[in-house]
């Protein structure tokens, strides 16, 4: 079988600590990548649509009037 890879997120409280967390990942050899706040927003999105109860039906008119306002 194939080895199954993870990845983490990290939301670091402040720029000190950023730095220490791509400081330690750079010196244990592991890759990081900083996201942008639109690609965490999208994964949260992902995340809750993942999620969502896909056994209830809108009617198109209901949905329709609740992006109009």
């Amino acid at each position: 079988m194939g080895k199954k890879t993870a990845a983490l997120l990290i939301q670091p409280r402040s720029t000190q600590e950023r730095a220490f967390i791509e400081s330690l990942l750079k010196r244990l050899g592991m890759m990081s990548h900083p996201l942008t706040e639109d690609e965490v927003l999208d994964l949260g999105l992902s995340q809750m649509m993942r999620r969502v109860d896909r056994s209830k039906r809108v009617d198109p008119r209901t949905a329709m009037k609740i992006l109009a306002s």
